[in-house]
């Protein structure tokens, strides 16, 4: 009767597993890959009608011995404008 069981459970168990995976493996999936065009509709940042366009300027921000400073980044040509200065203390 033990036995019975047993054997019963060790055959639920495997056919729990290998079910799910022979019905999984007939599934065909296919992926490919697709581009994706980001257009924005600010007619100041197209370039190609002739118009400049505007940089990206952000502060980048630093800790040095301590005290937070800031120093401004050109994020469109990739170099640094400025130098590291001391981050001011707004105080209410």
């Amino acid at each position: 009767m033990i036995r019975r069981s047993i054997k019963k459970n060790i055959l639920l168990a495997a056919s729990a597993v290998i079910v799910p995976f022979s019905v999984a493996g007939t599934c065909n999936i296919t992926a490919q890959a697709c581009e994706v065009e980001i257009v924005e509709e600010d007619q100041n940042i197209s370039s190609e009608n002739g118009m400049a366009r505007s940089p990206i300027i952000e502060y980048r921000y630093k800790m040095i011995d301590g005290v937070l400073h800031w120093r401004l980044y050109n994020y469109s040509d990739g170099y640094w404008i400025g130098e590291w200065e001391p981050v001011p203390i707004k105080t209410p």
